[in-house]
């Protein structure tokens, strides 16, 4: 991997089928596959107590029925709030999904989560 990389840095573009061959293989190895559960779980127990607390941050800006709200009933019951807050609020709907159960979330399939967060930005 480290001649080919230095290879494709020098500009030879004829090895890179073979680089990236190697590049699926080691992404697929199963220790490494391990190793990135692995990084992936310490990140979530390190950060869950900041990332529950950002949650119920976000969650008091956003009434429980945004879903089915419209803008005007939203900026009516924010209007304690800065309008470029509202803005932001209404328009970045993935905020919303703060309001959802987990559970729900995980129902959803993942050609939808991918269109949804696509069209949402």
């Amino acid at each position: 991997m480290r001649r080919l990389s230095a290879l494709l840095m020098e500009g030879d573009e004829s090895v890179l089928g073979e680089y990236e061959m190697w590049e699926n293989r080691m992404a697929n190895h199963p220790e490494y596959l391990a190793e990135r559960a692995a990084d992936v779980e310490a990140f979530f127990a390190t950060h869950a107590e900041a990332n529950n607390e950002a949650l119920e941050i976000t969650r008091r800006f956003l009434p429980p029925n945004i879903w089915t709200t419209n803008h005007a009933s939203f900026a009516q019951a924010a209007f304690f709030l800065p309008e470029k807050l509202v803005k932001h609020l209404w328009d970045n709907k993935i905020l919303w999904w703060t309001r959802l159960d987990p559970k729900e979330i995980a129902k959803i399939h993942v050609a939808d989560l991918r269109s949804k967060c696509v069209a949402i930005k």
